[in-house]
């Protein structure tokens, strides 16, 4: 197992808000070994572009590597990774047990992401959120349902989904109802727009607006219509 790092003179686990520097660490018999592979300061005046180049560039150096144990699982940053092919962790504690912790989750769900329906609590397999036949079991949250009975409208508040479950990650949370289609309109309440999300919806052929909701803490909206409703 190897996992990637962010962290400062301390070793301790901090945000890409902050100067530090990026480890790999490799499991061994007995414990870990960690490697520095480079510094990187993305704070302050950094454009989106070298933020994206600067991790594209980091990407290239952890050699197929793809934990990434960050003090910040949400933001732009995270989203970028989230595209470079990694699944990033936040933990808490000594470097060690977190990578440990890191390890076991990390561990656990590349064997979910193998294994049949069946094996999990709920019955439907991570990620299929909308077809769930146990939502009050399974990990990825869904949509809540608004309106009168049948119309098919929902709001999900993927903040809040994101502050409550920081091992999932927008895509994860998104992708299984938007992909089944079975909803007339969609709001999602968001503090940022995922990076990957409007291409998406277009390639799903599925109408979206985004707005401001109105209330503090410069919240959005994006609103999602499918033109084709599949509910039921």
């Amino acid at each position: 197992m190897k996992i990637a790092t962010y962290v400062n003179e301390k070793e301790e686990v901090i945000g890409f808000g902050e100067p530090g520097s990026i480890y790999l660490y490799d499991q061994v018999p007995g414990g870990w070994e960690g490697e520095k592979i480079t510094s990187l300061a993305l704070g302050g005046a950094a454009t989106m572009s070298e933020i994206w180049a600067s991790l594209r560039a980091v990407a290239s150096l952890l050699g197929g590597c793809t934990a990434f144990l960050v003090g910040e699982t949400r933001g732009l940053y995270n989203v970028y990774l989230e595209d470079l092919g990694f699944h990033t962790w936040k933990s808490e504690g000594a470097l060690v047990d977190q990578l440990e912790s890191v390890a076991r989750r990390e561990d656990e769900r590349l064997k979910e992401g193998e294994s049949s329906p069946s094996a999990n609590s709920c019955g439907c397999g991570r990620g299929r959120g909308s077809d769930c036949r146990f939502p009050e079991a399974c990990d990825v949250p869904l949509p809540e349902p608004i309106g009168e009975a049948g119309e098919g409208w929902y709001r999900l508040n993927l903040a809040e989904v994101l502050e409550n479950s920081p091992n999932l990650n927008s895509r994860e949370i998104l992708e299984p109802f938007l992909a089944a289609g079975k909803f007339r309109k969609l709001e999602i309440i968001c503090d940022h727009l995922p990076r990957w999300l409007t291409a998406r919806l277009e390639a799903l052929g599925l109408g979206h607006e985004l707005g401001p909701l109105g209330i503090p803490g410069q919240l959005l909206t994006m609103t999602v219509r499918n033109p084709d409703s599949r509910e039921a």
